[in-house]
């Protein structure tokens, strides 16, 4: 029985520590929680030490930073990447890559988060719009009044989402010894 009671505090740990996106039928994404287009993370440091860790960290995530970072120093830190997954459709699995942007505003103790879906790249030939993706083509997840008519797309969609933006939110460990 405490196995089970400590199966059940770690797993809403997890949940906890972790933000969690919903996607919408235009791309943009708001707190599975509050349903608002931002969240309010807390977390311990400065503003100067947030705004640092999360910029150390985009350092740390993509081979050329400065094509995807942007920011005011100690205030606001803009990154544009891609997230990845794969889809089967037909017989075949193919790429799908959502370009997502992620803004991060800084204050004592906390940040502020929006992100959006800025286009898809769909088995790596096609450039899609996020609405025309999400809500009219063959991968859709949502139907014409805005409401979810494929589960399994949509959560597909908020994982990639989800995994992206917490890779950036939340980095891990620093493995030094190389």
């Amino acid at each position: 029985m405490k196995r089970i009671g400590l199966f059940i505090f770690v797993f809403l740990l997890n949940i906890a520590a972790y933000a969690q996106w919903r996607i919408t039928p235009t791309g943009g994404l708001v707190d599975a929680t509050s349903g608002k287009e931002y969240m309010v993370i807390q977390k311990e440091g400065s503003q100067e030490e947030l705004y640092k860790s999360i910029l150390k960290n985009a350092h740390r995530i993509f081979i050329h930073p400065d094509d995807v970072v942007s920011f005011v120093e100690n205030e606001m830190i803009s990154i544009t990447g891609y997230g990845e997954t794969t889809m089967k459709y037909g017989l075949l699995n193919h790429q799908l890559n959502p370009k997502i942007c992620v803004k991060i505003e800084f204050k004592q103790g906390k940040m502020r988060v929006q992100a959006a879906w800025v286009d898809v790249l769909w088995a790596n030939t096609s450039k899609v719009a996020p609405y025309t993706f999400l809500s009219k083509g063959g991968l859709k997840c949502f139907n014409k009044t805005g409401e979810v008519s494929n589960k399994g797309r949509f959560d597909t969609y908020n994982d990639v989402s989800n995994a992206f933006i917490n890779n950036i939110l939340f980095p891990k460990s620093e493995n030094e010894d190389w």
